[in-house]
């Protein structure tokens, strides 16, 4: 053994290779025994998989669940195809991921020979047991380095943050190393994320089989095993409506020139004072949309002398470390970033995260609020502060948040509620709407037995439009009408009523457009009708010129009323004065039990629906024809479509909320 002296009277040891060796066998390596009990299930259920031919495996597991301290103690584990084949690759697209991994191995295998290849670290091929590579050094297409890895020498590719395994860097590396032919079939390929989800689309059974394990976050956070989580939701003043979107999530150039403002900025840090540091919390990270939202925000927490700094991707590499270092021993209360802290990042003392940044992506929200859930001495809780802004646009699944993720639909603002808490909230409220959803249907089916018993119910197949394939009309009068008029009043809607006088037209009652709703502190008369009677019902008659099947000429009845008996009660009396010269026959023709609405419907009544695309059933009756065709006349048809599309919307937005709530513990991991 040779002594070197160095100065300040220092000595340092030179061991021979392989007595270093064992002293590293020796070591107190943390045993596979004191892992936690889903980590050690997580391993053994990829081991009993993969035993079973599936080597295409993802595990499913939440943010700060030790997804690297599983790899770590699965790799030693992982059987050898061939004689040769002993060796692992461990794919990461990130400095951080790299570096953390390396670290994690090799404290957890300390008699491993681990190497990382990115940029000038280049591996000894020859000795390391363990290549942890950076994706874009070796899946360049433009790059050679890969050539000087044999794949016949590896039994696993391990590949961290698997979401991103379907881009063309990581294909390629697949590729290469044959885990699409016959010999790969051996060779086990394993991948762990947050999230089986890509929130651009790609689906990730394009490179996986199947995913072995599942932990769901909130199980986490229950058992202790993350950091129990309060949330806080700050409404902004800010519009996103304007602001376009891809399918992955908003144009950050346009979000940033919106959300990037002196009084939304300052909002963020006057919540920061309010609820962060009057509770003395010590470590915020805060995520902004771009590099100039990251500094202007940060100089925004300096203004308010507040110790704040900051890193973007431009920040000096030295300087970045500096301050990641000065941040986790809270030199720094408050660190504000874009994109950075994002993936692969351990730090454990983060106590509050201010999510600046508004997000369409399910899977970015989750990456950032789940930096400040790992365990930390002395921290009880982790703060989670979301901005809202407003985002209503009909048409885009809308802004992610906490709530949304529990599938909560809420527009209340949460201030330091427990996550727990919402869920059980999210659970009761989707209790209600199950069964608000069983009490509809059972309507719906009394209303199938109603076509059956009742007269007044009729079933109507549309061929021409898809949502509105077939529905059951209801063409009866209400008991309101039928108490004040023996006419076959029909409604069209809620607010118009029309009668329809054999070979004369249409009498037609309806609320005036110019009704207006005037506040009770005002007295002033709005669009000619006083607040006194702010309700009021008009008519007219609009003769039919019956050869043509058009509309003649309308013509306003001298009638208002205040409410809807009364109308139709003047509408009747107006009709029996107009046309009393008649024969008394066509009054006994308008009552709803004339005799002729009994009969089948006439031939030419069921080519008038069909020119609607409407097929009416077998057994509809003359009567029954002639008020739906008089609904169809005064637009029927498009106020049903109109509902149906908003029921259809509400449909695909309780979908949406349900598939959204990526948080649900009733939630089955599916490789989509």
């Amino acid at each position: 053994m040779n002594f070197l002296r160095k100065p300040n009277d220092v000595i340092f040891f030179s061991l021979p290779l392989r007595v270093l060796y064992q002293f590293r066998r020796n070591s107190t390596a943390i045993t596979f025994g004191m892992l936690r009990p889903y980590q050690k299930e997580s391993i053994e259920t990829t081991l009993k998989e993969f035993e079973n031919g599936c080597n295409k495996q993802i595990v499913s597991l939440p943010v700060g669940s030790g997804k690297t301290v599983i790899m770590s103690n699965l790799i030693p584990r992982i059987p050898s195809p061939t004689a040769k084949a002993t060796k692992v690759l461990l794919l990461a697209h990130r400095t951080e991921l790299l570096d953390q991994a390396h670290n994690q191995i090799i404290k957890y295998n300390p008699d491993l020979v681990v190497e990382v290849e990115q940029g000038k670290r280049k591996v000894n091929i020859d000795k390391a047991d363990v290549v942890i590579a950076s994706v874009p050094t070796l899946g360049r297409a433009i790059s050679d380095r890969i050539t000087k890895f044999d794949p016949d020498l590896f039994k696993a590719i391990l590949i961290d943050e698997a979401h991103h395994a379907v881009a063309d860097t990581y294909t390629t590396i697949l590729d290469y190393f044959g885990m699409n032919d016959e010999k790969g079939k051996k060779k086990l390929l394993w991948g762990c994320t947050a999230t089986v989800k890509r929130h651009d689309g790609l689906a990730l059974n394009q490179v996986f089989d199947k995913i072995v394990y599942h932990v769901d976050f909130m199980d986490m956070i229950e058992q202790r095993y993350l950091s129990q989580m309060r949330v806080t939701m700050i409404q902004t003043n800010v519009d996103l409506s304007a602001v376009r979107h891809t399918k992955v999530d908003f144009v950050l150039k346009q979000l940033s020139s919106v959300v990037n403002t002196d009084a939304r900025n300052k909002v963020i840090v006057s919540s920061w004072q309010k609820y962060a540091q009057e509770e003395d919390r010590k470590s915020t990270l805060v995520f902004a949309v771009d590099i100039k939202h990251t500094i202007e925000l940060c100089n925004a927490f300096i203004n308010a002398g507040i110790n704040a700094k900051c890193i973007t991707s431009k920040t000096n590499p030295i300087e970045r470390l500096q301050i990641l270092n000065d941040f986790r021993s809270r030199k720094i209360p408050v660190l504000v970033n874009c994109s950075i802290l994002t993936e692969g990042t351990d730090i454990p003392c983060v106590d509050c995260i201010l999510l600046a940044r508004p997000t369409r992506s399910a899977t970015l929200f989750q990456q950032m609020f789940g930096r400040g859930l790992r365990l930390y001495p002395e921290k009880e809780n982790c703060l989670v502060v979301d901005f809202v802004d407003n985002f209503k646009r009909a048409s885009a699944a809308g802004l992610v948040t906490v709530p949304t993720l529990l599938g909560l639909d809420t527009t209340e603002m949460v201030i330091g509620k427990d996550i727990l808490k919402l869920e059980k909230e999210a659970k009761e409220q989707v209790k209600e709407e199950e069964e608000k959803e069983e009490k509809e249907k059972e309507e719906e089916e009394s209303e199938q037995t109603d076509v059956e018993l009742d007269p007044e119910h009729i079933k109507i197949q549309i061929t021409e439009y898809d949502t509105l394939k077939e529905l059951i009309a209801d063409i009866s009068a209400s008991y309101e009408l039928m108490n004040v008029s023996r006419n076959g009043w029909v409604s069209i809607g809620k607010d118009k009523y029309v009668l329809y006088v054999l070979t004369k037209g249409y009498l037609v009652v309806e609320k005036s457009k110019g009704t207006a709703t005037v506040s009770c502190k005002s007295m002033i008369k709005t669009n000619e009708f006083s607040l006194e009677n702010p309700s009021i019902w008009i008519a007219n008659f609009r003769y039919q010129n019956a050869k043509k099947n058009i509309f003649g000429r309308t013509f306003d009845i001298p009638l208002e009323a205040n409410d809807l008996p009364s109308a139709i009660r003047a509408a009747d009396t107006w009709l029996h004065k107009k046309f009393s010269e008649i024969n008394t026959s066509l009054f006994y023709q308008l009552s709803r039990a004339a005799p002729f609405r009994k009969v089948k419907a006439t031939d030419s009544q069921v080519k008038a629906l069909q020119r609607y695309n409407i097929t009416p059933s077998e057994n509809m009756t003359k009567g029954q024809a002639m008020d739906l065709l008089t609904k169809l006349k005064f637009g029927q048809l498009g106020i049903w479509k109109k509902e149906v599309k908003l029921d259809n919307l509400k449909k695909k937005a309780n979908k949406q909320k349900v598939e959204g709530a990526v948080l649900s513990r009733k939630r089955e991991a599916i490789l989509l």
